[in-house]
Formats: structure tokens, C-alpha cells, sequence
């Protein structure tokens, strides 16, 4: 089987038998994914850098606790969490400043500025909202996941996840609407 077609549980596989090519692979898979996911968690680039060396070296300590068929996924972001809340423990969460985004380069400048202001906002008050509901609005809305993987991730049923995703979205929509003018 050639190694493109190989699936990401079929790689993690592959280095819980200690198969270091594949671990490289199956890392430049997800590095940037991960960068992102963990610089809108913590809003700081360095502390986001090396969060994403510590749940690299996470990934290859518990290459054997990892077990084939689970979403490596789910399994990669679940770490990812963990290693978010342990920061979390040790220092205190600061504001998510500004994550860069791509722009369409065919707006206008004043439409750029406002899309980018109007990002910064965003970005700064999911920073703002308590640990439990930015770990779900990210996995959720930046990483796209489905209720029941978010749930599989942070360990709480499915609907408490959507409960969580509920009040998160109406406190942001509260703080938002007056800033951006979005209709409540």
C-alpha cells in the first residue's frame, strides 16, 4: 500500500510499533492543524509553539496506549486538550490577540481592515469565554468536528457538550451584537 493512501490510524499503528518515518508522516499531517487549534486556545504564538512540542512529545510517549481503530483524530485533539488544561493550571489564560487569518486579497483596504478588526474581536471574546466553552466553540467551529467526537474529546456526554455550545454562542452573541451589529 502505497504511503499516501494510508489512513492516519493506519500510520499511528505504524509508530505504536515504533516506526519513527511514520511518526514524522503522520505529524506533518496535523502540525499545522494543531498550531492553529492551539493558538486559538491559548492566544499566545510562543506559548501555542511550544504547547504543540509538548503534545508532539505526548503523541509518541503514548503511542502504545493508542488503540487502532479509534479516530486518531479525536485520540490527537483529546491530547491537545489535556495539554491545554495543564497549562491552563499552570499560568493564567490570556486573551486571544490577534490570529492571523487569510484575506482575499480582491477586497478593498477598508473592506480588509474591517474584516480584519471585526476577526480581532471575535477572536478576543472567545478568549474571554470560560475554558470548557472555547475548547467546545474551537473544535466546533474552527476544526469543524461533530458533537459526538467534541464529546468523545472532553469527556462529557453529548448533550452537555451541546449545552455548553448553546450558552457559549448566546454569550458571545450577547457581547458581539452591540460591537458588530449583529441582529440578536
Amino acid at each position: 500500500m502505497n504511503r499516501e493512501q494510508l489512513s492516519d490510524e493506519q500510520l499511528m499503528q505504524a509508530v505504536a510499533d515504533g516506526d519513527r518515518e511514520r511518526y514524522g508522516e503522520l505529524i506533518r499531517r496535523y502540525d499545522r492543524r494543531l498550531m492553529a487549534f492551539l493558538l486559538r486556545m491559548v492566544g499566545d504564538l510562543h506559548r501555542a509553539e511550544d504547547l504543540l512540542q509538548e503534545v508532539l512529545l505526548a503523541i509518541w510517549n503514548g503511542r502504545k496506549r493508542y488503540q487502532k481503530p479509534r479516530p486518531f483524530r479525536g485520540w490527537v485533539y483529546g491530547i491537545a486538550i489535556n495539554q491545554c488544561r495543564a497549562e491552563a493550571r499552570r499560568k493564567r489564560p490570556v486573551p486571544l490577540g490577534d490570529v492571523a487569518e487569510n484575506q482575499s486579497s480582491e477586497a478593498s483596504p477598508d473592506a480588509q481592515a474591517e474584516t480584519a478588526e471585526h476577526r480581532r474581536i471575535v477572536i478576543a471574546a472567545v478568549g474571554q469565554l470560560s475554558a470548557d466553552q472555547r475548547e467546545v466553540v474551537v473544535l466546533r467551529l474552527y476544526e469543524q468536528m461533530a458533537y459526538a467526537q467534541i464529546a468523545t474529546i472532553v469527556d462529557r456526554p453529548e448533550g452537555t457538550v451541546r449545552s455548553v455550545m448553546f450558552h457559549a454562542l448566546a454569550r458571545l452573541r450577547r457581547e458581539l451584537s452591540p460591537i458588530l451589529k449583529i441582529s440578536g
